[in-house]
């Protein structure tokens, strides 16, 4: 699979943690030029920071941490110019307070990730891999009906794009213990705009939009 980081600009959102560091540290073996990595918590960004240049002194000139609150908009933009690609993440936070504060976590989920799209549209990205977290059936759980919500705006904002030569948008499904570099590079790959990646029986596979042609009265692909 041909190596779609190599020399490119990555911006990885929500948070320098789990998925994130993964991420962040398959993109350095790949031969990435710059990493940015958005958070709101600044003392945060710094530990993780001091952490990986204590593993890893060279990435000094390559991770940059920055400072900024997704939900705002011009926050977004003042850190976006001159990204390749884009790799989003939900906030593990906003996964945890689902259940607690169901209304809050999914203005804010909505949010965020039309910001993000946005602003990575304005300027100019290649690509962007909207990552969803997996779900359960039936939707009983609200991090599950997030989940599903997440996906259906990123497909949505992608059909919007069909003919949009510049940017693609993805969506791709990260099912428990699932290959996250697997599925990104493939996402990266292979995917089109409005499609959906995951894996199923073993293999990565994307769903295309059911309706390309979608129109105000045609509910065939909700």
């Amino acid at each position: 699979m041909e190596n779609i980081v190599k020399d490119k600009k990555l911006l990885i959102t929500g948070g320098p943690d789990g998925i994130a560091q993964v991420l962040m540290r398959h993109a350095l073996e790949q031969g990435i030029k710059e990493i940015r990595v958005f958070d709101e918590d600044e003392a945060h960004l710094v530990a993780v920071r001091e952490e990986l240049l204590t593993e890893r002194p060279d990435a000094a000139a390559t991770v940059k941490f920055h400072c900024v609150d997704v939900c705002d908009s011009e926050s977004v933009d003042d850190s976006m110019p001159g990204i390749d690609l884009v790799v989003f993440i939900p906030s593990v936070k906003l996964v945890s307070d689902s259940e607690s504060h169901p209304a809050n976590a999914c203005k804010m989920l909505i949010s965020t990730v039309n910001n993000i799209m946005a602003s990575s549209i304005k300027h100019g990205v290649q690509k962007i891999i909207v990552l969803s977290p997996s779900h359960t059936e039936p939707l009983v759980e609200t991090s599950s009906m997030l989940a599903v919500l997440l996906e259906k705006v990123v497909i949505a904002q992608g059909n919007a794009l069909l003919k949009n030569k510049n940017t693609t948008i993805v969506c791709a499904r990260m099912e428990e213990k699932s290959d996250v570099f697997g599925l990104v590079d493939y996402a990266f790959n292979e995917a089109q705009n409005g499609e959906l990646v995951l894996k199923q029986n073993g293999t990565f596979v994307k769903i295309p939009c059911q309706n390309p042609a979608f129109e105000r009265d045609d509910l065939s692909n909700l």
